[in-house]
Protein backbone atom coordinates (compact mmCIF):
# COMPACT_ATOMS: atom_id res chain seq x y z
CA UNK A 1 0.00 0.00 0.00
CA UNK A 2 2.25 2.35 1.18
CA UNK A 3 5.57 1.63 -1.76
CA UNK A 4 2.18 2.82 -4.17
CA UNK A 5 1.65 6.18 -2.37
CA UNK A 6 5.56 7.58 -2.77
CA UNK A 7 4.93 9.38 -0.05
CA UNK A 8 7.53 11.32 1.58
CA UNK A 9 9.71 9.58 4.17
CA UNK A 10 8.85 12.24 6.97
CA UNK A 11 5.34 10.98 6.16
CA UNK A 12 5.62 7.46 5.30
CA UNK A 13 7.81 6.17 8.54
CA UNK A 14 5.32 7.27 10.96
CA UNK A 15 2.51 5.95 8.65
CA UNK A 16 3.91 3.21 8.26
CA UNK A 17 4.68 2.73 12.06
CA UNK A 18 1.01 3.37 12.93
CA UNK A 19 -0.19 0.36 10.49
CA UNK A 20 2.10 -1.96 11.93
CA UNK A 21 1.23 -1.13 15.18
CA UNK A 22 -2.21 -1.52 14.57
CA UNK A 23 -1.89 -4.49 12.62
CA UNK A 24 -0.07 -5.79 15.36
CA UNK A 25 -2.91 -5.17 17.84
CA UNK A 26 -5.20 -7.17 15.68
CA UNK A 27 -3.05 -9.98 16.14
CA UNK A 28 -2.97 -9.79 19.60
CA UNK A 29 -6.60 -9.61 19.50
CA UNK A 30 -6.74 -12.98 17.81
CA UNK A 31 -4.43 -14.56 20.31
CA UNK A 32 -6.97 -14.24 22.91
CA UNK A 33 -10.36 -14.45 21.09
CA UNK A 34 -9.18 -17.27 18.75
CA UNK A 35 -9.26 -20.59 20.33
CA UNK A 36 -6.37 -22.88 19.01
CA UNK A 37 -4.26 -19.31 19.05
CA UNK A 38 -5.10 -18.59 22.91
CA UNK A 39 -3.87 -22.55 23.51
CA UNK A 40 -0.34 -21.21 22.18
CA UNK A 41 -0.70 -17.69 23.73
CA UNK A 42 -1.36 -18.90 27.28
CA UNK A 43 2.06 -19.15 27.70
CA UNK A 44 2.74 -15.85 27.93
CA UNK A 45 0.02 -15.54 29.90
CA UNK A 46 0.48 -17.55 32.80
CA UNK A 47 3.51 -15.94 34.38
CA UNK A 48 1.89 -14.02 37.52
CA UNK A 49 4.76 -11.91 38.80
CA UNK A 50 5.31 -9.83 35.59
CA UNK A 51 8.64 -8.21 34.81
CA UNK A 52 11.14 -7.96 31.44
CA UNK A 53 11.07 -11.20 31.09
CA UNK A 54 7.23 -11.65 30.92
CA UNK A 55 7.63 -9.44 27.13
CA UNK A 56 9.55 -12.23 25.67
CA UNK A 57 7.81 -15.55 27.03
CA UNK A 58 6.31 -17.22 24.19
CA UNK A 59 4.93 -20.11 23.14
CA UNK A 60 7.62 -21.61 20.17
CA UNK A 61 4.48 -22.42 17.91
CA UNK A 62 3.19 -18.50 18.45
CA UNK A 63 6.31 -17.13 17.39
CA UNK A 64 6.45 -19.67 14.15
CA UNK A 65 2.96 -18.27 13.38
CA UNK A 66 3.55 -14.38 14.42
CA UNK A 67 6.45 -14.64 11.71
CA UNK A 68 4.34 -15.52 9.08
CA UNK A 69 1.66 -12.62 10.38
CA UNK A 70 4.64 -10.33 10.60
CA UNK A 71 5.67 -10.81 6.69
CA UNK A 72 2.02 -10.52 5.78
CA UNK A 73 2.10 -6.85 7.71
CA UNK A 74 5.77 -6.02 5.78
CA UNK A 75 4.45 -6.91 2.15
CA UNK A 76 0.79 -5.71 2.76
CA UNK A 77 1.54 -2.30 3.94
CA UNK A 78 4.83 -1.88 2.06
CA UNK A 79 7.25 -0.20 4.67
CA UNK A 80 10.85 0.75 3.88
CA UNK A 81 13.69 -0.93 6.37
CA UNK A 82 13.78 2.57 8.16
CA UNK A 83 10.36 2.07 8.96
CA UNK A 84 10.02 -1.53 9.77
CA UNK A 85 13.19 -0.69 12.25
CA UNK A 86 11.78 2.48 14.00
CA UNK A 87 8.76 0.22 14.44
CA UNK A 88 10.45 -2.66 15.70
CA UNK A 89 12.87 -0.75 18.23
CA UNK A 90 9.24 1.25 19.39
CA UNK A 91 7.62 -2.11 19.86
CA UNK A 92 10.49 -3.81 21.92
CA UNK A 93 11.56 -0.94 24.46
CA UNK A 94 7.39 -0.20 24.66
CA UNK A 95 6.63 -4.34 25.29
CA UNK A 96 9.67 -4.57 27.51
CA UNK A 97 8.43 -1.50 29.67
CA UNK A 98 4.52 -1.92 29.77
CA UNK A 99 5.89 -6.12 31.20
CA UNK A 100 8.21 -4.24 33.71
CA UNK A 101 8.22 -4.62 38.03
CA UNK A 102 8.43 -0.50 37.42
CA UNK A 103 6.21 0.77 39.98
CA UNK A 104 5.40 4.44 39.12
CA UNK A 105 3.48 6.70 41.58
CA UNK A 106 -0.18 6.53 40.48
CA UNK A 107 -0.70 10.43 39.32
CA UNK A 108 2.19 9.74 36.84
CA UNK A 109 0.87 6.53 35.53
CA UNK A 110 -3.02 8.02 35.04
CA UNK A 111 -0.93 10.90 33.22
CA UNK A 112 1.37 8.29 30.80
CA UNK A 113 -2.07 6.04 30.60
CA UNK A 114 -3.57 8.99 27.71
CA UNK A 115 -0.36 8.07 25.50
CA UNK A 116 1.33 4.85 26.35
CA UNK A 117 0.72 1.47 27.85
CA UNK A 118 2.36 1.60 31.75
CA UNK A 119 3.08 -1.26 33.83
CA UNK A 120 -0.05 -1.17 36.12
CA UNK A 121 -2.40 -0.77 33.09
CA UNK A 122 -0.98 -3.78 31.34
CA UNK A 123 -0.85 -5.36 34.68
CA UNK A 124 -4.73 -5.43 34.57
CA UNK A 125 -4.39 -7.22 31.18
CA UNK A 126 -2.74 -10.00 32.79
CA UNK A 127 -4.55 -10.37 35.61
CA UNK A 128 -6.28 -13.73 37.06
CA UNK A 129 -9.12 -11.48 38.98
CA UNK A 130 -12.31 -12.11 36.15
CA UNK A 131 -13.60 -8.42 37.55
CA UNK A 132 -10.54 -6.89 36.30
CA UNK A 133 -9.83 -8.84 33.08
CA UNK A 134 -13.27 -8.79 30.88
CA UNK A 135 -12.38 -5.17 30.29
CA UNK A 136 -9.28 -5.82 28.36
CA UNK A 137 -9.77 -9.27 26.83
CA UNK A 138 -9.81 -13.41 27.16
CA UNK A 139 -7.12 -14.03 29.67
CA UNK A 140 -8.75 -17.39 30.95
Amino acid sequence: MLKWTRLPEWVEVPLAVILLDYTLYVWHVLTHRVSWLWRFHVVHHVDLDLDASTALRFHCGELVLSVAWRAGQILLIGVSPLALSVWQTAVLLSILFHHSNARLEVETERRLNRFIVTPRMHGIHHSIVQEKRTRTGRAD
